[in-house]
């Protein structure tokens, strides 16, 4: 009587044959090629360990899949001493659009990094984000539902993102980079005399978030369909884009943000299916010192622009002085426009008539501009508007909303997505719309 190693050889060299050949066969076959096997022992063997690699044509004569043809002797051998299912059965979805997010950062940054995405994988954490942003500013973003309370709407922020995103990777790659312009090899003695670096080495982590759409799911019955993909668009795809870049710009990137500061340069690459873009955070190399007067116009209109005061009314600024505006009689002042004589900026108007939160944010901004040393002036206003499509503006990572009262004061159409104001508010009128 053969051996049970014996009787199991001779099955696993059928099988292999057959699967190599892809001629089908019967049970009775297999007892055939097994000395020592009963047409019993077979079907125990087909039905608790061999039903995973072997298919039938409904006929009863069956056929060995080609994942058999990547078994060894031994993996069979632990295949007959268990009875649990011996592949795992998966179910299978396509997400045709996904947006990436790259991050390229130090190494030295990677723990404090990480720490501060950490926070962003809890409910009570990410909430309290969400309540930093606002609700004003996050409406731009994501619509509210009439009526919604602050409880169920910040819920459902975090329902989207929970649906989205599940973490994110990190990965260690070396660099080499240049530390100042391109010099000839006839110059590189004068730098190494001073100790200066011309090329350094430099390990960089590259933190990679993977975001699906989940309106682009499809979910296949069996295997993968690998023809071409297929390039029609899906309902409610262009929504869950701007829901996804503005969330992940609100809540994820300002909280790597803070981890990155004194860093010389830092690159975000965004891929999306409106293409690739490339943020590049770029510290000032010479700061200007504190108390030196600012390089900004002292005279700026409410949006940052500069003007020139004309002589006159530089005259007129004198103690005892008179123009021709200070007799005329002031127009009748309408609700969210500023009194006759008094020059309001953006900001100002914004904390005036209830959007203290989109001023703060200008603030940060600004605030961040003028710690590394630069003079960077926008029109807010313009900003606050949107882009051409009416869709949010980023700026250095930071997500403004689209105000409806700002495109009417930019003479913009107003879009669905922009957050209404309040009756009877109005923009401050432009300022010399001529020019």
């Amino acid at each position: 009587m053969a051996s049970k190693d014996a009787n199991q050889k001779a099955a696993f060299e059928f099988l292999q044959k057959r699967a190599e050949s892809g001629v089908r066969f019967t049970l009775a076959e297999l007892v055939d090629a097994v000395p020592g096997w009963k047409l019993v022992t077979a079907q125990t063997h087909y039905s608790k360990y061999l039903h995973d690699y072997l298919d039938t044509d409904g006929g009863g004569r069956l056929g060995v899949k080609a994942a058999f043809k990547r078994l060894t002797f031994e993996d069979y051998r632990q295949l007959a001493k268990q009875t649990r299912e011996t592949l795992t059965s998966y179910n299978r979805a396509t997400y045709h659009r996904v947006v990436v997010y790259d991050f390229f950062l130090p190494l030295t940054r990677e723990d404090k990094l990480r720490r501060a995405l950490d926070e962003l994988f809890f409910r009570d954490t990410l909430e309290r984000r969400l309540q930093e942003i606002g609700r004003r500013m996050l409406e731009g973003i994501v619509p509210a539902a009439p009526a919604e309370s602050d409880a169920a709407y910040f819920g459902r922020l975090i329902d989207a993102i929970n649906m989205r995103i599940g973490g994110f990777s990190i990965s260690h790659v070396q660099g080499r980079f240049r530390t100042r312009d391109i010099l000839a090899r006839a110059e590189l003695g004068g730098v190494l005399a001073k100790d200066d670096n011309y090329l350094i080495d430099e390990s960089t982590a590259i933190v990679r978030f993977i975001i699906p759409c989940v309106a682009s799911r499809q979910e296949h019955a069996d295997e993968f369909p690998l023809g071409e993909v297929s390039p029609s668009e899906h309902v409610g795809l262009e929504a869950e884009i701007k829901l996804i870049r503005g969330l992940f710009f609100q809540v994820f990137v300002e909280a790597i943000v803070p981890t990155i500061s004194g860093e010389s340069l830092i690159w975000m690459l965004e891929a999306s299916p409106g293409g690739q873009r490339l943020y590049e955070l770029a510290k000032r190399s010479t700061p200007r010192p504190r108390g030196t007067r600012s390089s900004m116009p002292r005279n700026v209109d409410a949006v940052g622009t500069a003007k020139t005061t004309p002589s006159s009314a530089r005259k007129a600024s004198k103690p005892g002085a008179r123009s021709d505006a200070a007799s005329r009689k002031p127009a009748p002042k309408q609700k969210g426009q500023p009194g006759p004589g008094t020059r309001t900026d953006a900001r100002t108007w914004l904390r005036a008539n209830g959007y203290a939160k989109v001023a703060k944010l200008i603030d940060e901004l600004m605030a961040e501009w003028v710690a590394n040393g630069k003079a960077t002036r926008r029109n807010w206003w313009e900003v606050l508007a949107g882009d051409a499509s009416g869709q949010p503006r980023i700026i250095s990572g930071r997500s403004f909303p689209v105000l409806e009262v700002a495109q009417i004061r930019q003479g913009r159409a107003v879009t669905p997505n922009a957050v209404q104001a309040p009756k009877g508010v109005r923009a401050p009128a432009v300022r010399n719309p001529k020019n």
